[in-house]
């Protein structure tokens, strides 16, 4: 080889990652409606929810995360020097992270100069990027130089203003470290990837979005893996003074999805992401499946009231068009995680469509309504991945947590005869073998997402690959159980201890368990 191209080694070696690149394309058969897996996932969410199942702890506890901002991350700001007799009051309560300034940048071979003009935006992402990689299998050796997307929704440049008002100079440091795309390529940068890279900004409908990107480019064979998700953090009290101004707020800072008093959004922040690769894929190569998107879709309102206006009929065809595309009947639907901002006229609306999609008649099984504003507030440019978040404890815990913050129906939901319930205790599911479930993110400006995700019991496919599992483990030589080894690594002795710390936590009451560092 090398005397017939000239080359040398490097070339050899060129020419076999061409080759290999070549084969994985070729091999690559597009199926647009191929079901699409979730084989792992990770978030930084208020209340101390840095893990999935933390998150669902909270849920199912009916936690209500929001606080007061006044001293709790700008201890400086003067509320009332900000406030506009024209505008209102800007908004004096979010559900906040526990810490946003925390990052191992020698773990990813970052100097620390450079991490400090890094938005926490983009370092949160790469942290949580990382985790969720690793509870998908993935290591980092397989998935340098393939065909891996990232898909973020992204939209707040608070850092940059703070780094400006606190008179930073402006370089190609702080370029990279704020410019909203680089929160996606940053990552893609850092694992060597070669996949899609790209940063959605659809408002709240983000995160969202960026899950319907992913789940096209894999179903195209674009990408051979993808990890969607979204980020949004609350850094400079100018971006709340916006919002504040705006959207309407909820006074008292609770958001009240659904209810009679409902008065307005109440703001959030943090970062979830989803592991994705097709199902067939994922089946082959023995991934942990933890759900399965089985449609997503996006459309926009188009000419409405106003160019923030909802719009009842796009949002029916949304929701009408996913279901066609998943295959299933209106009454397979048995939870629905929506938009639910907690206005009086969104809610409503939102509803409407529901019951003109969903609907089915009283006699078909409940389906269930909730939204994780009312626990998290509104994350905005992350709120729908962490709808799907809860949404994916819901299908692997089998029950559907209890809905705060709501003593009365709002008067323009009227639940008669109606299929559909709101959950004011944990409720019981449907058994997984029938468990399905819809979200539903809508944007300020009018682009809308929607997905259908299953339980992978309810998924043929899955049922048949673990019962044949099953049977060859049922098949294998009793072995008598012999004690496993878990080694635990680190890039320093500091972070080797804390990771031995989170497993201890995490194993807390399993039999037979020593760690040592």
């Amino acid at each position: 080889m090398t005397a017939a191209t000239g080359g040398g080694p490097d070339t050899d070696a060129l020419i076999s990652e061409l080759r290999r690149e070549l084969a994985e394309l070729r091999s690559r058969t597009p199926d647009p409606g191929e079901p699409v897996a979730v084989v792992g996932s990770a978030c930084r969410l208020p209340g101390g929810a840095d893990t999935p199942d933390a998150l669902w702890e909270s849920l199912r506890a009916g936690r209500d995360l929001v606080r007061p901002l006044t001293g709790e991350r700008w201890s400086g700001v003067d509320f009332d020097g900000l406030d506009d007799p024209a505008f209102g009051r800007i908004p004096r309560h979010a559900a906040l992270l526990d810490s946003v300034d925390g990052f191992d940048s020698g773990f990813f071979g970052i100097s620390s100069a450079e991490a400090d003009l890094m938005d926490p935006q983009q370092r949160l992402t790469l942290e949580a990027v990382w985790e969720c990689a690793e509870r998908a299998g993935w290591t980092p050796d397989e998935m340098r130089r393939t065909p891996t997307g990232i898909f973020l929704g992204v939209g707040h440049q608070d850092y940059l203003l703070t780094a400006l008002a606190a008179g930073d100079g402006i370089g190609s440091r702080l370029a990279t470290g704020t410019a909203r795309n680089m929160i996606a390529n940053r990552v893609s940068y850092e694992l060597g990837l070669r996949g899609p890279s790209i940063a959605v900004d659809t408002a709240c409908s983000s995160s969202l979005v960026a899950l319907h990107l992913a789940c096209q480019s894999l179903r195209t064979g674009e990408s051979r893996r993808a990890v969607a998700g979204g980020v949004s953090l609350i850094l400079s009290p100018l971006s709340s003074t916006l919002t504040g101004r705006a959207l309407p707020m909820a006074p008292d800072g609770r958001c009240k999805a659904f209810a009679a008093d409902a008065d307005g959004m109440v703001r959030g922040e943090g970062l979830g992401v989803v592991a994705l690769k097709r199902l067939s894929d994922a089946l082959a190569d023995g991934d942990p499946i933890e759900a399965v998107v089985l449609a997503t879709a996006t459309n926009q309102d188009g000419r409405t009231n106003g160019l923030t206006a909802p719009s009842p009929v796009a949002q029916s065809l949304l929701l009408s068009g996913a279901l066609k595309a998943s295959g299933l009947a209106p009454s397979d639907i048995t939870f629905v995680e929506t938009h639910g901002t907690g206005t009086p006229l969104g809610d409503p609306i939102e509803f409407s469509a529901l019951r003109d999609v969903y609907g089915a008649t009283a006699e078909d099984p409940i389906c269930w309504l909730g939204s994780v504003k009312a626990n998290l507030g509104h994350l905005e440019f992350a709120a729908g991945i962490a709808s799907v978040l809860k949404t994916l404890g819901a299908l692997k815990h089998g029950t559907v947590p209890p809905q705060i913050n709501i003593d009365a129906l709002n008067p323009r939901i009227d639940l008669t005869g109606q299929r559909f319930a709101i959950a004011r205790q944990e409720e019981s599911w449907t058994d997984s073998a029938r468990r399905y479930a819809a979200v539903s993110s809508f944007g300020f400006g009018g682009t809308n997402a929607h997905a259908i995700l299953a339980h992978p019991d309810a998924v043929p496919a899955v049922r048949q690959a673990r019962t044949a599992a099953e049977t060859a483990r049922r098949h294998a030589p009793d072995t008598g159980g012999p004690a496993v080894l878990m080694p635990l690594s680190a890039r320093s002795p500091e972070a080797l201890a804390a990771h031995v710390d989170r497993t201890a936590r995490a194993l807390e009451g399993a039999p037979a368990v020593a760690l040592t560092a």
